[in-house]
């Protein structure tokens, strides 16, 4: 495989993982960040989504 086909093939890759990023990231339906339950100690927070809670460190 040569420089030009591995540049390609890279490419399709970003592209592909991009438009899943961005399909999934559409999906989403954020409310609002719970800043009210973080741990003080880190820098954790959580996301409040419509009916559940996501931890995001």
């Amino acid at each position: 495989m040569n420089k030009q086909q591995e540049q390609k093939i890279k490419l399709a890759f970003e592209k592909a993982i991009k438009y899943a990023l961005d399909k999934h990231l559409s999906s989403w339906s954020i409310k609002t960040l719970d800043f009210v339950n973080a741990s003080q100690e880190t820098t954790d927070f959580y996301i409040a989504r419509e009916s559940e809670k996501l931890h995001i460190a």
